[in-house]
């Protein structure tokens, strides 16, 4: 039979700080590829649902104009609805320059 081998205190302790500096490295890692996914995916996003929101936008404020031009009773239900898409838009950008900012991505107002 062959004898079990006690590990030194010393081995033990090597062994516990290379894991924790392994781990501290992965995470340093981690964080620079978060950081690089997240500017690839606002990179094509954020044009995308511009592009999407201002398309939708100018069909609600040319349906808006339409109806304000002939008089509709929906006119104002239409207002409403092309305010609220205007202001989601607008909230839409604010929050995406937020988030990249928090990342160290994007610009930032002074």
């Amino acid at each position: 039979m062959k004898r079990k081998e006690k590990c030194n205190p010393c081995t033990k302790l090597i062994f516990t700080l290379f894991l924790l500096i392994a781990i501290g490295i992965m995470d340093a890692a981690a964080q620079g590829t978060t950081v690089t996914h997240i500017q690839q995916v606002y990179t094509w996003i954020k044009p995308v649902v511009n592009a999407i929101l201002g398309v939708l936008c100018l069909i609600k404020l040319a349906q808006v104009v339409y109806k304000a031009f002939f008089a509709h009773r929906e006119f104002g239900a239409d207002l409403g609805w092309a305010l609220a898409g205007v202001i989601i838009w607008a909230l839409f950008n604010v929050f995406a320059n937020d988030i990249l900012s928090m990342f160290g991505i994007g610009y930032t107002l002074v």
